[in-house]
């Protein structure tokens, strides 16, 4: 555990040696490596997953040992033995913070005895490295999408990278503890779980780290994370600009939503089936009492790593990193794209429709002064159905909220209700007269 980065280092003859030690080793995993590399496992079927209006299990019940931000300061236990510790996100909860800071403190993270498979593959320069390789590798979802089914989305954009798992398997070896970051583990299906228990079983501690967000916020940062890189060339992003936040919603609280098993509790429900509570720490998103996040992270929940918790805490700048992957506003990118529908203005581009947008902007801030748009929002029976699944997730998991914690959030919920979860009204919008106006002048 104390060994320097030096002796850490191995010739690719010695790693040769110690990948073919791990295969011999993950036989006894049924057949693991052969599985991981195939991926031919089979894919969840959406109808055995809890329909928005089945009961969830008892909400009272408090069936975690260790929730980080929770009202208090939760240090994990420490012990000599070799730990995995595997952050899955979910999407839209600081994940791309925590990989940018592993990154930013790798050595500290060596120090502590925590290695990152990315790390390994990038000093043995094994294999050619793909542009997105390059650009990704901190968030390690080439590893993370060996456990998911090989016919899903996620895993044909990045596709499984076998040398990371191997790394891994020799980071267990060298009795080093191992780090991996990836809000794609979200994804994960029943199968897959299976899998990634039989890989970790390489080391003798787990814990498996994911973070909570109430159910309409992260509806409505999840949307525009997705629908932020649209394009208006690719002929394949077309769902992107016909798809409302009205629309996503909706169908989220019918069932139906390819995003309804990745969201912290149904995550949580599939891994149980592997995992024991003990090895599953929540982090609770909202809840800033114990402090920074991310140094909530690095000093409680990935234990005895003191060299990292020390780097965080002394480089403030750093470790309260600002939103790495902020949202933007689409409103504008919205009434440009209805006003090209509409015969109002030509767009047949994406710079053209960037230079329209801003154009757009600038008109609505300065001359009309920010007056909001008139927007469409949600179904009331639609929105008390949300409400409900909000307030179950959260009792769920955090059963010991006060009466002025659940209102404060009925009361951000409703304000979301008329912002964030509703879409501006283009067709009312292009109505008015001021914007009637303004594209007749754009267009010229």
């Amino acid at each position: 555990m104390e060994n320097s980065v030096a002796n850490r280092r191995h010739t690719k003859k010695q790693l040769a040696v110690a990948v073919a030690v791990a295969a011999i080793f993950t036989i006894a995993f049924v057949g693991l490596q052969a599985w991981l590399l195939d991926g031919s496992h089979a894919t969840a079927n959406c109808n055995t997953i809890p329909k928005a209006t089945d009961e969830l299990n008892d909400p009272y019940e408090n069936r975690y040992t260790a929730h980080i931000g929770s009202g208090s300061v939760v240090q994990m236990k420490s012990t000599p033995r070799q730990r995995a510790v595997v952050h899955m996100g979910i999407h839209k909860t600081g994940s791309t913070t925590i990989q940018h800071l592993s990154k930013v403190y790798m050595q500290q993270l060596r120090q502590d005895g925590y290695e990152m498979p990315w790390v390994a593959k990038e000093e043995m320069n094994i294999g050619e490295r793909e542009t997105v390789y390059k650009t990704l590798r901190e968030n390690q979802v080439n590893f993370a999408s060996c456990f998911l089914p090989s016919d899903s989305d996620e895993r044909k954009e990045f596709p499984c990278d076998s040398n990371l798992l191997l790394h891994g398997l020799d980071i267990a070896n060298r009795n080093q503890n191992l780090f991996v970051s990836a809000e794609t583990f979200s994804s994960i299906d029943a199968e897959g779980v299976v899998m990634l228990s039989s890989y970790l079983a390489h080391w003798e501690e787990i814990t498996i780290v994911i973070y909570y967000r109430r159910l309409h916020e992260y509806l409505a940062s999840l949307y525009n994370e997705i629908l932020k890189a649209r394009t208006f060339e690719d002929n394949a992003d077309q769902w992107r600009w016909d798809t409302s936040i009205v629309d996503c919603v909706a169908e989220y609280v019918s069932g139906d939503s390819e995003w309804y098993p990745s969201y912290t509790t149904r995550l949580i429900e599939r891994l149980e089936t592997n995992f024991n509570s003990d090895n599953i720490v929540v982090m609770n998103y909202h809840d800033k009492s114990g402090g920074d996040m991310n140094e909530l992270f690095f000093c409680n929940v990935m234990a005895d790593a003191t060299h990292t918790c020390d780097a965080v805490r002394s480089d403030r700048r750093r470790s309260q990193t600002v939103n790495l992957n902020s949202k933007v506003n689409l409103d504008y990118t919205d009434l440009a794209y209805g006003a090209k529908q509409a015969g109002l203005i030509e767009i047949n581009s994406d710079e053209q429709m960037l230079r329209v947008a801003r154009e757009i902007q600038v008109h609505h801030e300065t001359l009309l002064m920010g007056v909001p748009f008139k927007r469409e929002c949600l179904p009331v029976e639609v929105l008390e159905d949300l409400w409900d699944m909000t307030l179950q997730s959260e009792m769920l998991l955090f059963p010991g909220q006060d009466d002025n914690t659940i209102a404060e959030m009925r009361s951000d919920f409703d304000k979301a209700a008329n912002t964030s979860l509703c879409k501006v009204d283009v067709q009312k919008a292009l109505n008015e007269e001021s914007w009637s106006l303004f594209f007749f002048t754009l267009n010229e």
